[in-house]
């Protein structure tokens, strides 16, 4: 079975991306929305993620609150942007 038309897989991310937590929401709005990258939030994909080369990394909501600066700056170098302004 494609996993891309998995029903249940596809209502988990959407209901994963319309109940996110303030620190997601901070993380998504203030900063990977600026990337000049595509960045994905709970997203169904059809097949390994290192098949396709994803790296899934993650962050306690704790992170965010008390050091968003750092989790912006580990994105950055993990993304490999580190040319791209910082604001």
């Amino acid at each position: 079975m494609n996993q891309t038309n998995n029903p249940r897989l596809r209502e988990n991310a959407q209901k994963l991306r319309r109940e996110v937590t303030k620190e997601e929401r901070r993380l998504w709005y203030d900063f990977l929305k600026q990337l000049p990258v595509t960045v994905n939030r709970q997203k169904v994909i059809e097949h390994a993620l290192n098949q396709l080369g994803i790296t899934v990394v993650r962050y306690s909501n704790d992170d965010v609150n008390r050091n968003f600066d750092g989790v912006c700056a580990d994105l950055f170098r993990r993304l490999a942007l580190t040319d791209i302004e910082q604001t």
